[in-house]
């Protein structure tokens, strides 16, 4: 048998009608029983269940909760709230909603089913999800309002955690300093679509991310199969093993510059790049390069000068000397 929680109008009264039924079989009173007020027997049927359940006349006047739903109102036992209006158990805002949209639908289709919040004897606010229907008469009249009640605060509170954790990674993700692209693999990794891509992803490569979301990034990176990229991330979505993808020259016919690239899969599935642009820094590598090779040559070349200066300046000292004559330069620093 479902829980209160999953059951519909329809279905909890036929199984108190059901219920009814049998008690009166079993304590053997023929049919008149099956006249017993269905309110007793909505009671016992709702009173060990875990779930909150209550009920309240038309007018809101309290006249049972069962001993989870006195938990949950933060009373010290089920009569409290008897002297209590269904309104002193909501927020302003959940009441005023209950009045003026939820009450009109109990009496028009009988059943509402939504979020609510409610507040304790304590004053302590809390979340829950409202069944609340019609329990009618023998004329066919609205009768009362009976309400099974699951409470979700944990699950909200967790939720609230959640949706923080969310906006600080989301804010991490836009703010690094590096590019980061998220794939979603198409066709058992025949492609890969972009399911994110952060700010500095649009800075480096020139994109807007609501122009490249949800298209492949064959696509709007035509180059990257030839870049080599495109291999990596299929081999990284087959094996799940992570790999970096060394400094490459990446081009098409709009954009170019060098790319160094790490490629990870969550698992989720879906595979991420987290890449820099390292172009200035390609450049600056090859002119220090170039200007070391270019002092190496001065270098070899005003060595290969200095040494033929020496050779020279021994010869006119070697004229001078044959000559009995004192020599000009003072070459000791070359012996």
């Amino acid at each position: 048998m479902p829980g209160l929680e999953d059951m519909t109008k329809e279905q909890l009264i036929a199984e108190i009608r059901a219920l009814k039924k049998q008690v009166a079989e079993l304590e053997g009173a023929g049919p008149e029983r099956e006249k017993v007020d269905e309110t007793g027997i909505f009671k016992k049927f709702a009173q060990n269940s875990g779930q909150g359940f209550g009920m309240a006349d038309l007018e809101g006047n309290v006249i049972y909760v069962n001993p989870a739903l006195c938990k949950m109102f933060g009373e010290e036992k089920p009569e409290d709230s008897y002297r209590k209006n269904i309104g002193d158990y909501y927020s302003e805002e959940s009441y005023k909603r209950f009045k003026e949209k939820v009450a009109p639908v109990l009496m028009d289709k009988g059943q509402w089913t939504g979020e609510s919040t409610l507040v304790s004897a304590k004053g302590k606010a809390f979340f829950v999800i409202e069944n609340i229907f019609i329990i009618y008469d023998e004329k066919g009249d609205p009768f009362y309002y009976a309400n099974v009640l699951t409470d979700i605060t944990e699950r909200k509170e967790a939720e609230k955690e959640l949706l923080a954790n969310e906006t600080r990674l989301k804010e991490l993700f836009n703010n690094m300093s590096s590019a980061v692209a998220v794939y979603e693999a198409a066709s058992g990794g025949e492609d890969f679509i972009f399911k994110d891509f952060n700010r500095h992803g649009e800075k480096i490569d020139n994109a807007k991310r609501d122009d490249i979301i949800g298209r492949p990034v064959t696509e709007c990176f035509p180059g990257v199969k030839e870049f080599g990229l495109f291999e990596v991330f299929q081999r990284v979505y087959r094996t799940g093993v992570s790999e970096h993808f060394s400094a490459k020259l990446y081009k098409d016919g709009r954009i170019s510059g060098w790319r160094n690239n790490y490629v990870y899969k969550l698992p989720t599935g879906e595979v991420v790049a987290i890449y820099d642009d390292v172009t200035e820094k390609i450049k600056a590598e090859e002119e220090l390069k170039e200007t070391v090779e270019e002092l190496q040559s001065f270098k070899e070349v005003t060595v290969d000068r200095e040494e033929k200066m020496i050779e020279l300046k021994k010869e006119i000292n070697k004229l001078y000397s044959e000559k009995g004559k004192k020599e000009p330069y003072d070459i000791s620093f070359a012996e």
